[in-house]
């Protein structure tokens, strides 16, 4: 009886947390392991999540939180490392979206950039680099 009780335990858990947010395995396990679950309960409550649908696709995920990093001007390398921490797979590259928040970011950080002062391009690269954007891409927009 113990034993079905911790199993409905560990999905209750589950579901109050893919109520919060979309979750992927991996971070679902990893929760329910913090939570002192034991894996063949936590295994119970993810083939059940599955069983309902309140556990997404892995490639809908990835894509679902790729656009939001997207958004949020996230390096196409820091996207694509977030997700394998998430244990969900790599996304495809958009070279303009890349291009267009390279833009954003330099934009941003430096207003009057013009391009003509050296150092300031130097720091410009720097600082877009730091952030993940890879060289090739960063030359298409510094002038």
């Amino acid at each position: 009886m113990a034993e079905k009780h911790e199993k409905q335990s560990a999905l209750n858990k589950l579901m109050d947390f893919v109520a919060q947010r979309d979750h992927s395995e991996l971070e679902l396990r990893q929760k329910l392991k913090l939570r002192n679950f034991e894996p063949a309960d936590i295994d119970w409550a993810i083939e059940r999540a599955y069983e309902n649908k309140w556990i997404p696709e892995a490639q809908t995920l990835a894509q679902k939180v790729h656009d939001s990093l997207d958004r949020k001007n996230k390096s196409y390398f820091y996207i694509q490392n977030y997700l394998k921490d998430k244990g969900l797979p790599g996304t495809p590259k958009n070279l303009n979206i890349e291009i267009e928040k390279i833009s954003h970011c330099l934009n941003s950080k430096f207003p009057d950039f013009d391009g003509s002062d050296y150092e300031e391009k130097q720091k410009a690269l720097a600082y877009l680099h730091r952030r993940g954007f890879f060289l090739e891409d960063i030359n298409e927009v510094l002038p």
